[in-house]
């Protein structure tokens, strides 16, 4: 019994230790706390944790207190009496409490107690950041936008490549002064837009552009555009840096301000302009020749204007064209019919990978309120010691020295001996009635030994014609010339040959001013000189090299009725003179000048 009962008692014990401890562990976890406060001094010490203060709550037996009469430290836990008269009765205060406390110090060591080595200043507990008094350049703001994209390619040779590309574009400010753009690509698979659409997004453009209110600076691909003057004209794609700067002049303000501009890239192209008479009934496609009738050429995109009897038309489906920029083929759509009297002229500008071409401008233009004046120049060669497409040899440069500004003399053996191959189309050399190294395609591994370079030479000038296709590429046939009047006949218009290109220099440099002599009359004035050398291994033919132009105007304005809306006669006389030596880098005429003045086909405007 007495057993019995003391196991009783056991369990009650046990019983009222858990219940007492639920009590204890559910008092700890709450953060509440509501309990009777006597207020006799300014300060009180609330709770030794910091209070939420938005939950505190003291009030007295008619209810709350004004907050007026006291204020809370609630990251203290203190209670400041303000009113003058303490309260007589108890108050009963109820909140709520942070897990910590904001003013308490924690710390893993003491300080105090660390004993300081004499012989060093280093303290290992203290952190002191270091004072830098140097500006913060950078306290804008950036948005950027991109993409990153992953493929893999499969052919039908089973053959399997990995593809990758990066698109990233930037644009905001790097502080309150500097703002900044930026596009960044790369892409492993070059892609050239389709030109069948109005608007073009360029693809390959690269770049950086940092600008303030006054100046630009841009490294990577930009477009040059024509400056002030009426010589010097030009629409150029363009890898390398730019720099402009200005007073007055790039914020919209015409009078007393000034420019400056100077940039220095590789050129991607090279300008070119064809024309011709349409076929009647043929809407294309019209193949586009380079500058030297190069019949193989890739047009830049977005470089061309197409002139159709001096109207220059639309790019598009919905428009006037389509083009192909890489096999440089006009098609023209139902809006423009063709017919044989139609004259078509392109301007464009086409890649040119012979030689690493350079092209430097530098300009300044100065306006104020009674002369604005200006200078530009311009530079743009191939450089003779980087070929891309060509391997010069010592007997390549000395052909080229030899030709002079004459290309089609420039030129070597095109034929090679390299034995017996699938993959290229071959020929046998053989005697044929009574000529020497005729060339014959053949497919026969016992004497299919040369790998020959036939060069478009004209009509009559060569021996060999096209003959057709095969799994390699393009055939050539030999024609057997005649000898007729003392004098061979030639009725083929291929050689064996292989051309050299010849690399060129091209330089302007104008000037030219306008003085507001009166309100109502104008005089104007600009020269310009270019520099052409078509060949700059040779000096042979270089005296036509320089050319000079100049042109003046003067304009006069005279109110002719004193009405409300005032009439005006516009008169004016000028004179424009160019020598036959002066080539513009790109056209600074109107379209229809050259037939105008039945001029042809020069590069004179």
């Amino acid at each position: 019994m007495t057993t019995y009962r003391s196991r009783i008692i056991v369990i009650m014990l046990l019983l009222a230790f858990f219940a007492l401890s639920n009590v204890i562990v559910a008092q700890s976890l709450s953060n509440i706390r509501e309990y009777a406060v006597h207020i006799n001094q300014d300060t009180t010490q609330l709770d030794s944790l910091s209070i939420i203060s938005e939950s505190f709550i003291i009030s007295n037996n008619k209810g709350k207190l004004d907050t007026s009469r006291f204020e809370l430290l609630w990251f203290e836990g203190k209670l400041v009496w303000k009113d003058s008269i303490y309260p007589v009765d108890e108050l009963m205060v109820k909140y709520r409490v942070f897990n910590f406390s904001f003013p308490l110090k924690i710390q893993n060591k003491n300080p105090n107690i660390i004993i300081p080595n004499p012989n060093s200043d280093y303290k290992p507990y203290i952190y002191r950041p270091k004072k830098d008094n140097a500006p913060d350049y950078y306290s804008g703001n950036l948005s950027k936008t991109g993409s990153v994209t992953r493929g893999i390619s499969l052919g039908n040779n089973q053959d399997l490549s990995v593809t990758s590309g990066l698109d990233l574009q930037l644009n905001g400010s790097l502080n309150k002064n500097i703002k900044v753009r930026a596009s960044v690509t790369d892409n492993n698979i070059p892609i050239q837009p389709d030109g069948n659409t109005q608007q073009l997004q360029d693809f390959d453009k690269v770049f950086i552009e940092l600008f303030t209110d006054k100046s630009r600076l841009i490294a990577g691909d930009f477009n040059l555009e024509k400056p002030v003057g009426y010589f010097m004209n030009y629409h150029k794609k363009a890898q390398g840096i730019q720099f402009e700067t200005g007073n007055n002049l790039l914020s919209g303000k015409i009078n007393n301000g000034f420019k400056i501009n100077a940039s220095a890239a590789i050129s991607k192209g090279k300008f070119a302009r064809n024309n011709f008479n349409a076929l009647e009934g043929n809407q294309g496609p019209y193949k586009l020749r380079g500058d030297d009738n190069e019949p193989f050429i890739i047009v830049l995109s977005g470089s061309e204007k197409i002139y159709i009897d001096g109207k220059l038309l639309t790019r598009g489906v919905d428009h006037d064209y389509v083009i192909n920029y890489n096999t440089s083929e006009i098609i023209f759509t139902s809006r423009q019919p063709m017919t044989k009297d139609k004259r078509i002229v392109v301007d464009f500008q086409y890649s040119d990978k012979n030689y690493v071409r350079s092209l430097i401008t530098a300009g300044f233009e100065q306006k104020n309120e009674k002369i604005d004046w200006f200078v530009h120049a311009y530079s743009e060669q191939d450089s003779k010691n980087q070929p891309l497409q060509q391997d010069l040899k010592e007997e390549d440069k000395f052909s080229l020295y030899n030709a002079g500004d004459d290309f089609l003399s420039a030129f070597v053996d095109g034929a090679d001996s390299v034995g017996y191959s699938n993959d290229f189309v071959l020929y046998r050399m053989i005697d044929s009635l009574g000529f020497d190294s005729v060339f014959v395609y053949s497919n026969h591994p016992d004497s299919a030994f040369y790998r020959v370079i036939f060069s478009q030479v004209g009509l009559g000038n060569g021996d060999y014609v096209e003959d057709g296709f095969v799994s390699g590429g393009k055939t050539y046939r030999w024609i057997l010339p005649e000898f007729i009047g003392g004098e061979w006949v030639h009725y083929g218009n291929y050689a064996p040959l292989r051309l050299l290109k010849a690399p060129e220099k091209q330089q302007m440099i104008s000037g030219g001013m306008k003085w507001k002599i009166s309100k109502n009359l104008t005089f104007s004035f600009e020269s310009a000189l270019s520099n052409l050398d078509q060949n700059t291994f040779s000096p042979l033919h270089d005296k036509d090299n320089v050319g000079f132009g100049m042109k003046s105007f003067l304009k006069r304005k005279k109110k002719v009725f004193a009405l409300e809306k005032s009439w005006y006669l516009l008169g004016g006389i000028g004179i424009e003179k160019t020598d036959n030596k002066f080539v513009a880098i790109e056209r600074f005429r109107g379209i229809e000048f050259q037939r105008d003045w039945n001029l042809g086909n020069r590069r004179v405007s």
